[in-house]
């Protein structure tokens, strides 16, 4: 197991981008698999490839740019000569994460699967309208404490695998409600 961690710690460090956009993949197919096993359809694989594409091309390229750019960038603000406060910077870290990444992920995740599967724009606009301020309240009740342990406790390169790991269940719901709303 040790070398399994070693052996995804130097993907990371050489190929942060490539690896985190193949474990998103990984991890979103996962949670489509989840949300369609849970219904009482068979798999729709064309629908599984479609979140994998998410995943690896929308999804992880931004948060393995993201989450270094936040750590680096985004701090309790403080006048010289104060020290940072770790309980203060993580707390802004996800304000930031849940105010602006949240909504906006939330939206480009819905209207990129309603794109791939050629849903017209009008009927992705009244999808959004329908699902969109539900799924964002949702979403504040689950990962602003997955973003606070997050945050707080786990290097930065391994940020994208747990928000990715965790993501599993929540992709299955954002999977499941961007099905029930047509996109």
């Amino acid at each position: 197991m040790s070398s399994l961690l070693a052996r995804y710690s130097r993907l990371l460090k050489n190929k942060p981008i490539l690896t985190n956009s193949v474990v998103a993949a990984t991890l979103f197919a996962s949670g489509d698999v989840i949300a369609q096993w849970i219904s009482p359809d068979e798999i729709a694989f064309d629908r599984v490839l479609r979140n994998a594409l998410y995943g690896g091309i929308i999804f992880g390229p931004i948060a393995a740019r993201m989450y270094p750019y936040l750590a680096k960038h985004v701090h309790f603000p403080r006048k010289a000569n104060v020290p940072a406060s770790n309980f203060k910077d993580t707390t802004v870290r996800v304000v930031v994460d849940q105010i602006v990444w949240a909504p906006f992920g939330i939206a480009l995740y819905m209207s990129c699967m309603g794109l791939m599967q050629s849903t017209p724009i009008d009927d992705i606009k009244k999808g959004l309208k329908q699902g969109w301020w539900s799924t964002v309240t949702a979403n504040w009740t689950v990962w602003p404490l997955v973003q606070m342990v997050n945050f707080a406790f786990v290097p930065v390169e391994h940020r994208v695998i747990v928000v990715s790991i965790v993501g599993v269940f929540w992709n299955a719901y954002l999977s499941m409600k961007s099905n029930k709303s047509g996109l």
